[in-house]
């Protein structure tokens, strides 16, 4: 018969190489990423009231927008009838609009927050 030290000896090898700490990570790693996470919180809790204003406006925008368009529709209604102005009317409104888009894009807000770098 064998003896049990050499029987339990490779098996007690192998349970202590499955039970063994995994390495923990740098320390300097994990306290620039906690710093990094507190910048950007940071960051984003600065920038909500901004983001907030951003949607109000547009909201109000939507709204206001056709409402003075009814309200002002004695008055928009003869330019209604030069027909041939209509094409270029269309093509002026969506020409402004996209200048309003990208004149209005934040450019100088992080990434994260939708603007551009």
């Amino acid at each position: 018969m064998s003896d049990p030290e050499i029987l339990v000896a490779p098996a007690m090898t192998r349970l202590a190489e499955q039970s063994a700490a995994p390495a923990l990570p740098d320390p300097a790693a994990i306290w620039l990423r906690a710093q990094w996470l507190e910048r950007r919180a940071v960051e984003q809790r600065a920038l909500l009231p901004i983001a907030i204003a951003h949607q109000v406006a547009g909201i109000a925008a939507s709204v206001a927008l056709p409402g003075l368009a009814v309200w002002y529709w004695p008055a928009i209604q003869p330019f209604t009838e030069l027909h041939w102005l209509l094409p270029l009317g269309v093509g002026v409104t969506l020409l402004a609009a996209a200048a309003v888009v990208f004149t209005a894009m934040p450019r100088d807000l992080p990434p994260e927050s939708g603007g551009r770098p």
